[in-house]
């Protein structure tokens, strides 16, 4: 077999997202992995190799993690359990399911049905991915126009100060709270209320404001941006997060 027509001296690269042609990925023809693999044992006399080198050569056998009736994960052999023996078994078909215990939604794996959602759309909003601004269009989640009204500030600090909570919807941190703030107040812990100064209370928009586009455009990591926050429902109200 002539391997050298997988190796051509032109090819196309895909800057799909990309700004340099090294970021860009580089397309080849597939290769035939058995031929490959027949061709390089001809270049090596495995005579020579260990036993623990020849078992890397070989598939060995695929395990499954299975959780025991005292919830304790063990690993056993694929064919050993009932899910290797289903395909003898013409009347079975193999139905993936979660244990009866477990609670759904999970705090750390939420769904759209635990967000209040107005609508799902496409635009370009040159979302920051790795940095870099998306010249297509992106799905974006809108929320809905009304949001139940928050309590007051004070009664939020003492709701959640000290207590943990999961934010950057969808892919979620776990974040301590140490302080709410509202328009023209902190709380934070036990410390008496502060009043924020002048300047800072001028400053406030321009902190939503800013909040309310990274919320839409990203921070140029993976899980964020996407989301619209409509006018109606920007919360007067920040908890800081540790």
């Amino acid at each position: 077999m002539h391997f050298y027509r997988f190796y051509p001296e032109s090819f196309t690269v895909d800057m799909n997202g990309k700004r340099w042609p090294w970021e860009a990925v580089t397309l080849l023809p597939f290769i035939n992995a058995e031929k490959l693999i027949e061709a390089s044992r001809t270049l090596v006399d495995e005579s020579l190799l260990t036993e623990e080198e020849k078992k890397l050569n070989v598939i060995g056998q695929s395990r499954v993690f299975t959780r025991s009736e005292n919830n304790f994960v063990r690993t056993e052999i694929l064919e050993d359990t009932r899910w290797g023996r289903l395909h003898n078994d013409a009347h079975v078909a193999f139905q993936p399911e979660l244990s009866k215990d477990i609670e759904l939604p999970g705090c750390c794996f939420p769904t759209l049905k635990d967000a209040s959602i107005n609508r799902l759309c496409r635009r370009k909003v040159f979302i920051n991915v790795f940095g870099l601004r998306s010249r297509y269009r992106t799905a974006l989640i809108e929320t809905d126009n009304e949001l139940p009204e928050l309590p007051p500030a004070n009664l939020l600090a003492q709701k959640f100060i000290g207590s943990t909570v999961y934010f950057r919807y969808p892919i979620l941190h776990e974040g301590l709270v140490c302080a709410v703030t509202d328009s023209t107040t902190v709380y934070r812990g036990n410390e008496k209320p502060r009043k924020l100064s002048s300047s800072a209370q001028e400053k406030r928009p321009t902190l939503l404001a800013r909040m309310y586009k990274e919320l839409q455009v990203g921070e140029g990591k993976t899980g964020t941006g996407g989301w619209i926050v409509s006018v109606l429902v920007r919360a007067t109200k920040i908890l800081h997060l540790l």
